[in-house]
């Protein structure tokens, strides 16, 4: 469930084959949820209602999840560099990048894309 209202963002399913976590910033939620809320962290990916665009920036292949009540406060968001983001389930590892194409879309819009999780190396 996302809201603007600065509440959590917690997936609607538990089964990891339902999730997906965001290529910039690792936050997990559904298909749907990406759909109906797009990312909540980075609105300049223009996920809302955009099949494609979610499916380019957006990976079930990540491994590990941990979850983030209060950003600013905890030390796990400051570690993982997620404590200006909003309280949800993030990945602690990504096995996918975003495609250079829309790095580079992103890029000539002035917005510079930094992967928050390791991408080369999985965690011990």
């Amino acid at each position: 469930m996302s809201n603007n209202d600065g509440s959590h963002v917690v997936p609607t399913e538990v089964a990891q084959s339902k999730l997906k976590a965001c290529m910039s910033c690792s936050l997990i939620k559904t298909t749907q949820q990406f759909y109906t809320d797009g990312c909540d962290n980075c609105d300049f990916m223009s996920l809302a209602g955009d099949k494609e665009r979610i499916s380019a920036c957006t990976t079930s292949q990540f491994v590990g999840t941990y979850v983030v009540m209060n950003p600013t406060k905890s030390w796990v968001a400051k570690w993982q560099r997620v404590a200006s983001f909003v309280p949800g389930a993030y990945a602690v590892h990504i096995d996918a990048r975003l495609p250079d194409d829309i790095v580079e879309q992103l890029e000539e819009n002035g917005i510079r894309v930094y992967s928050v999780v390791a991408t080369t190396e999985k965690p011990a």
